[in-house]
């Protein structure tokens, strides 16, 4: 795997445990936030 793959796994794993913890702290302190769906990948 060359360095540019492992920075997208290395975003990819961070997205994975980031978001759900993100939106459970939007969601607890109220915070509007747009739920667009969208065609792309967090990371």
């Amino acid at each position: 795997m060359n360095n540019l793959e492992g920075f997208f796994v290395d975003v990819e794993d961070f997205c994975q445990i980031f978001i759900p913890v993100w939106k459970k702290h939007l969601i607890s302190s109220w915070i509007k936030q747009r739920n667009k769906p969208s065609r792309l990948t967090v990371s």
